[in-house]
């Protein structure tokens, strides 16, 4: 099974099994940086089930104790 990870440097998502960084070559984005794709949608209900490959998704904030 594929895990989604967003990154919070890029706002962008991918899928991944193990990331160490953003999978994004304009993307500095470490492992500290990447969140599950499911706890980005605790934040942010109204994503899709499922990210689309380089789409932006936006978020004023992100709370890190889920």
């Amino acid at each position: 099974m594929t895990i989604y990870y967003w990154c919070s440097s890029c706002e962008r998502a991918f899928p991944q099994d193990n990331p160490e960084s953003c999978i994004y070559d304009d993307c500095k984005g470490k492992k500290n940086s990447l969140f599950k794709w499911s706890d980005y949608r605790k934040q942010s209900p109204e994503a899709p089930e499922l990210p689309e490959f380089d789409v932006v998704y936006r978020l004023d904030y992100f709370i890190n104790e889920i």
